[in-house]
């Protein structure tokens, strides 16, 4: 049975929460990076997030030419990843990671274009098909303690350059839910950061509002070059808290 919260007891909790997670004073004011956290060389990491990859073995090709038993090796590029639709074969797996070097803490600057969560996505094998990432959810708390009914009125993404690659459709009832949609591809082997922002008009610094965005667990939709498309099975990212 789901038991329905209000926003009062919601905030409550979250501020409990808080309060064990509480940013000291010395915390650095959140400021938007001059370079990627996430490098182009940076590939393969080895995270929990990445989807069951044990089909992935090389596969023996025996040559028809005249010289008997020479070989040629070539990745099979069929792994077996679990998803939402049970065991699926796809032609790379993902792997999402959350950086270190991603800040949070007391925010100063205007709050219509916060940046609030990056993630690092990589189609691991440098030797096979892309993914498109298609979908997923991010899951927001937030406190109101100023008790004037605000709430995250926006969220969208851009890559490391800055180019725009989707936006969220928002559902808020004292905690938000954002559907995300994007389009965008992941070379083999190469990590793509994606850097997301809200406008967080409203929040009351004052009274010193938090937010704290995640990444939803088992619901990033990937495709491959095969047209396979699936919703994976892993892990939530949680990022750390931004004040105001």
């Amino acid at each position: 049975m789901i038991r329905t919260t209000t926003k009062k007891e919601v905030n409550m909790r979250f501020i409990s929460f808080l309060s064990v997670l509480a940013l000291t004073s010395g915390c650095s004011t959140l400021e938007w990076y001059d370079e990627s956290p996430f490098p182009d060389d940076e590939v393969g990491c080895d995270t929990d997030s990445e989807a069951d990859d044990t089909a992935d073995t090389d596969t023996a090709i025996e040559d028809s030419g005249d010289t008997a038993g020479d070989t040629a090796v070539v990745p099979s590029c069929e792994f077996v990843v679990n998803t939402m639709d049970g065991e699926q074969t796809m032609g790379n797996t993902l792997t999402i990671e959350l950086p270190q070097q991603f800040q949070t803490g007391p925010y100063a600057d205007l709050l219509d274009e916060v940046p609030v969560l990056g993630l690092g996505f990589t189609a691991d094998d440098a030797g096979c098909e892309s993914l498109t990432v298609q979908s997923m959810i991010l899951f927001a708390i937030f406190t109101d303690m100023a008790d004037t009914d605000w709430e995250p009125s926006a969220l969208w993404a851009t890559n490391a350059s800055g180019e725009y690659i989707g936006s969220a459709f928002l559902d808020v009832t004292g905690v938000m839910y954002a559907a995300f949609s994007s389009d965008f591809t992941l070379e083999p082997g190469v990590t793509q950061g994606i850097y997301f922002y809200a406008d967080l008009e409203g929040a009351s610094r004052e009274l010193d509002d938090q937010v704290k965005f995640d990444l939803y667990p088992t619901s990033v939709r990937v495709e491959d070059e095969r047209g396979n498309s699936h919703i994976l099975v892993h892990d939530g990212y949680t990022n750390g808290t931004v004040s105001f």
